[in-house]
């Protein structure tokens, strides 16, 4: 049986934020990964959203994903750059990958 619940959006951010807090990831990190789940949903990208929070919490719990990894930034060449993120959630460090690749187009 197939059941549609609509969930207000700030609802969910705020109880993936919650969960993410509790198992390890800081109050930022945790805001920019509850935002970009919850985003993709509204997309219409399930197969990326809130589904995906159970796997992080496992992957956490697990010592699997470092939840405070330290970025690395290197410019490799003239519109070529590596980011870093020692084993830490991808989700993390695109906000991050965005702001940077913008700031120096």
């Amino acid at each position: 049986m197939r059941c549609n619940i609509l969930i207000k959006s700030s609802l969910l951010k705020g109880l993936s934020r919650k969960i993410l807090n509790k198992i390890g990831l800081n109050s930022r990190h945790s805001k920019v990964v509850s935002e970009m789940l919850v985003r993709a949903d509204e997309r219409g990208v399930w197969s990326h959203g809130i589904v995906r929070l159970p796997v992080y919490v496992q992957r956490l719990n697990k010592n699997a994903v470092n939840p405070k990894p330290k970025l690395l930034f290197n410019k490799i060449s003239y519109g070529l750059f590596y980011l870093g993120i020692f084993n830490g959630l991808g989700l993390r460090s695109v906000k991050y990958e965005i702001i940077l690749c913008i700031h120096l187009s």
